[in-house]
């Protein structure tokens, strides 16, 4: 989608490559639950909601094993796109499975909660289509690709077929061919999310609008109580990808500076000490019982009960259980139970309003 709409985008991101970049909390979450959905080993690292979306994949994956006969079944693998034996273009898929028949499916793995696009509107999976069928002389026959969102509601698209090859061929290399151009423009959208360059503050574009946003007039403005609705949405929209403009960018390469010379216009990177943890509940229970501590003062002052991770630990109880009986509990239905075993021993605070777009 971003080379479409971009097509100036590749020739930014290619500037900075090499450039180290910070992972993001998302993005170090999606890594680690793509990694979970072939390797149930790393279950017991993830939360029952984490746990819940890895099922979902999971059981999408075992629904396109059982159309026909596996060749074989492939997670986080290369594929490649050649022309005349030269690699133009590379990429990883999620999942490929081949069949004995010389059909394959590719399934594409979203772990976040924003809604995307259909399958049969995604540039990248009909990239992944042609060059799973270059890269592995098994597939013969057609492609069908699939978005999955597990944590979305309505995340699984219908899955799109790609068997005319020629055609998808010219396409691909039409936009490649597009997006070498010297002179491919630059254009601000939602595809700007996950480009690299605008990451890197590479992309002049991008930049641009941002270093406008921060000099906007904000005094020709009335009283904020006059604003009207729509200049209060814009402005929060405003601010928040400001924020992360900053923070993702301008505080990155600050550190970076910082890093290599030791400061930067005053700035320092300070050590802070990290959080102080008990060694020994229970020699601390004794210290403090010495000392004229009930056994409820000690529990309900200086001890607290995380009930999310509570939860979750029971929840998974709950399956091992099941399973050393030879029953299969689905992660939801153990949160459930857990919760309603748990739910005699704690009560609510008063509810409170917080911003939230209407879905």
């Amino acid at each position: 989608m971003r080379r479409i709409n971009c097509q100036g985008s590749m020739k930014v991101e290619l500037s900075v490559w090499d450039k180290q970049e910070a992972e993001s909390e998302d993005a170090s979450e999606g890594t680690m639950l793509h990694q979970s959905v072939s390797d149930s080993s790393l279950d017991s690292t993830l939360n029952i909601e984490q746990l819940s979306a890895v099922e979902k994949a999971r059981e999408i994956v075992e629904f396109w094993q059982n159309k026909k006969p596996v060749s074989e079944t492939l997670y986080e693998t290369k594929v490649s796109l050649t022309r005349n034996g030269v690699v133009v273009s590379d990429g990883t898929v999620d999942c490929l499975i081949v069949y004995e028949d010389g059909n394959a499916a590719i399934i594409d793995f979203k772990f976040g909660r924003i809604l995307v696009g259909d399958s049969i509107d995604n540039i990248q999976l009909a990239a992944y289509a042609l060059m799973a069928k270059m890269t592995f002389p098994a597939i013969t026959g057609n492609v069908s690709v699939q978005i999955v969102q597990p944590r979305v509601s309505n995340g699984i698209s219908e899955p799109y077929e790609y068997s005319d090859f020629k055609s998808l061929t010219e396409s691909i290399f039409s936009i490649i061919t597009e997006c070498n151009d010297d002179s491919a423009p630059l254009k601000i959208g939602e595809w700007c999310k996950y480009c690299r360059g605008n990451q890197m503050m590479a992309c002049p574009l991008y930049t641009q609008e941002k270093m406008e946003l921060i000099k906007a007039p904000i005094e020709t403005l009335p009283a904020i109580e006059l604003w009207t609705d729509n200049q209060i949405v814009e402005w929060k929209a405003k601010v928040s990808d400001l924020k992360k403009f900053t923070e993702g960018t301008v505080d990155a390469e600050l550190k970076e500076r910082i890093l290599k010379n030791g400061e930067c216009g005053g700035y320092i990177l300070k050590g802070r000490a990290g959080k102080r943890n008990v060694n020994d509940i229970m020699a601390l229970f004794s210290l403090c019982e010495q000392h004229g501590f009930t056994d409820e003062e000690f529990l309900s002052k200086f001890c607290s009960i995380k009930i999310g991770e509570l939860e979750t630990a029971l929840s998974k109880r709950l399956i091992e259980k099941a399973s050393s009986s030879g029953v299969k509990l689905k992660s939801g239905d153990a949160k459930t139970m857990a919760k309603e075993k748990l739910d005699a021993y704690f009560y609510n605070d008063p509810s409170i309003k917080v911003l939230d777009l209407e879905n």
